[in-house]
C-alpha cells in the first residue's frame, strides 16, 4: 500500500525530466513543466497558490521567483516581428523612466545615495536583450527573446491569427543560468491547437 501512495504521488508531481502539464483549453496550450514546479495562481502577499486553471507556474509556493506565466492578448493589426520589437522598446523605456526616477528622487534627497552607487544602481536596473531568435511553434510563427535584468527572463511570443501567446520564464538575475536550460526544456515542449 505504501509503495503505491509512493508512486501516485511520484506520478502527480512529475517523474524523469519533466514535471505536470500545464493545460490551458480556453488557449488551446499546454507545456510541460520542470520537475517539480505547480502550476497557479499569484496571492496578494506574495508566492502562489496551486490552482489546476492558473496560468502562472513555479517551483516554490512560498517565493516569487523563480517563476513563469502564459498569456494570450491581441495582435492589434501588427506583424508578429513589428509587436515584438515595440514591446523590446517600451521595456527599455520603462528601465529609463526607472533609472530617471531614482536619480531624481536622489537629487531631492540631498544626493545621499552617491555617484558610484548610483552608478551601481543604473546599471543593475537596466534591461538588455541578450538574445532573439525567430522559430516554429506547433506550426506557427514565433520569437524568443531572452532578456538580462534584475529579474532576467525568456519570453515567447507566438502568433496564433489575429493573437499573440506570450510565455515568460524568469529568475533573478544571479539565479537565471541555473535556471535556463529548464525554461528552454519546458518551451521546447509547448503545444498550440
Amino acid at each position: 500500500m505504501m509503495l503505491a501512495v509512493a508512486l501516485v504521488a511520484a506520478l502527480a508531481q512529475g517523474c524523469g525530466k519533466g514535471g505536470s502539464t500545464v493545460e490551458l483549453e480556453q488557449m488551446g496550450f499546454s507545456m510541460k513543466l520542470p520537475a517539480g514546479w505547480r502550476q497557479g495562481e499569484p496571492l496578494a502577499g506574495g508566492g502562489y497558490r496551486p490552482y489546476s486553471e492558473g496560468v502562472f507556474f513555479f517551483e516554490s509556493a512560498d517565493k516569487n521567483d523563480p517563476s513563469g506565466d502564459v498569456m494570450e492578448m491581441p495582435l492589434e493589426g501588427a506583424s508578429l516581428t513589428e509587436y515584438v520589437e515595440k514591446l523590446i522598446k517600451e521595456a527599455e523605456a520603462m528601465g529609463r523612466l526607472h533609472v530617471g526616477m531614482l536619480k531624481a528622487l536622489d537629487k531631492v534627497s540631498g544626493g545621499a545615495v552617491g555617484e558610484e552607487q548610483m552608478k551601481e544602481i543604473e546599471s543593475s536596473a537596466q534591461s538588455r536583450v541578450t538574445s532573439k531568435r525567430q522559430l516554429t511553434v506547433s506550426g506557427l510563427e514565433a520569437v524568443e527573446v531572452a532578456t538580462e535584468a534584475p529579474r532576467s527572463n525568456i519570453q515567447l511570443y507566438v502568433r496564433r491569427g489575429d493573437k499573440l501567446i506570450v510565455v515568460t520564464f524568469g529568475a533573478l538575475r544571479e539565479e537565471f543560468p541555473k535556471y535556463e536550460p529548464l525554461f528552454r526544456e519546458a518551451i521546447g515542449t509547448i503545444e498550440i491547437r
